[in-house]
């Protein structure tokens, strides 16, 4: 029993730390000097190669060891999907600004076309994942991409939709058209949907955790999925709680919330980021 709980105990940490550390790289990467831009691409295009070489070895193997390395695999491939978005490379054919005063199904457009090559990006993605991933006894790594791709929908329509901590000092200067997609308000009816969502999902896991047995095989991808479960309703509940998010990047060069700088930058408008 000891044993399995230490396992159990390794892959939370594992999944949490390998989120913290990726989300921390891709956030200070892109946010160095423009013209190391290439040389970062250049080795993150490697890494996420990388990525799918480890994702193909894990595929038959449903141990410990196989189970982290397809988690991880699955992580960083998200993570490069990120990291061309924030260095401008794979963003939108639009890159500009919403003007004052737009509004409903034509700002979503425009928000949409900021950010087309992107989704398109991720969804080639997800179907590459999908053909190597059928059939296989290990699927931790599509699961994993599935879930923070789902999450991380949900936080960006919420950004858009309206909370209170919308993160402006987040963006590198490169993107900074992209302020005017997003809004600080009270929270809508979609937070509470979305949050009451994920809560449901975190329930519903940790129900299954406890009733599987230790030694089952199936455990351990439960265990990861879980926890990125967890890590992405604290995200959805620091969009709307005063709780300090980017000091857990500050290692990172994080920088400190200027929230009253960006709602004066866009005074009078309704997309503030």
């Amino acid at each position: 029993m000891n044993a399995y709980a230490d396992i159990t105990f390794v892959q939370v940490a594992v999944a949490a730390l390998a989120w913290w550390f990726l989300t921390g790289a891709v956030f200070w990467l892109c946010r160095q000097r423009s013209d190391y831009f290439p040389l970062t691409l250049g080795v993150g295009i490697a890494i996420f190669a990388l990525a799918f070489v480890s994702l193909n070895w894990s595929l038959d193997r449903v141990d410990g060891i196989g189970l982290l390395v397809g988690f991880i695999s699955g992580l960083t491939i998200w993570a490069f999907q990120e990291l061309t978005f924030y260095l401008g490379y794979v963003t939108g054919p639009r890159r500009k600004r919403c003007h004052q005063g737009c509004s409903g199904w034509r700002h979503w457009l425009h928000a949409l076309e900021a950010s087309l090559f992107h989704e398109i990006s991720i969804v080639l993605t997800f179907i590459v994942l999908l053909g190597m991933s059928w059939g296989a006894d290990n699927q931790i790594a599509i699961l994993t991409f599935s879930l923070i791709w789902l999450m991380h929908q949900s936080a960006r329509i919420n950004v858009m939709l309206g909370v209170r901590n919308v993160n402006a000092e987040w963006l590198p200067k490169h993107l900074d058209f992209l302020h005017s997609f997003l809004k600080q308000a009270p929270p809508t009816s979609f937070f509470l949907v979305s949050v009451s969502c994920i809560s449901l999902l975190f329930i519903v896991q940790l129900d299954l955790l406890a009733s599987m047995p230790v030694s089952e095989s199936g455990r351990g991808t439960v265990t990861l999925l879980t926890t990125l479960t967890g890590l992405a309703l604290i995200e959805h509940i620091c969009l709307v709680a005063p709780l300090p998010l980017t000091a857990l990047w500050r290692i990172f060069g994080a920088p400190e919330p200027d929230i009253h700088n960006s709602v004066a930058k866009h005074a009078g408008g309704t997309h503030e980021i």
